[in-house]
């Protein structure tokens, strides 16, 4: 039988973990960099609900303002049609 070569084996075993050891520190650069993205793209995600809950206050504002004037013209209408022909709402 032939004896093993212990330090050619030794050797290979090195490159092999040299090379996971490699593997190991470039994944969690990459995972650091894919958190870092979405963490960019939670930021825009964000900054355009910001932008969505404005303009849903803008038209909840614009909402009221219309109710006000419907209201307006309800009472006229209604004054119109009790034959009181002032449409001046008091």
């Amino acid at each position: 039988m032939a004896q093993p070569n212990i330090p050619l084996m030794t050797q290979s075993l090195q490159s092999i973990a040299q090379e996971i050891e490699k593997f190991a520190n470039i994944l969690p650069l990459d995972l650091q960099a894919q958190f870092e993205a979405l963490q960019g793209q939670l930021g825009q995600v964000q900054g355009q609900l910001d932008q969505v809950q404005g303009q849903h206050d803008q038209v909840q504002g614009q909402l009221g303002q219309m109710q006000g004037q419907l209201t307006t013209i309800e009472k006229r209408l209604d004054n119109l049609v009790a034959g009181n022909h002032n449409t001046t709402i008091e």
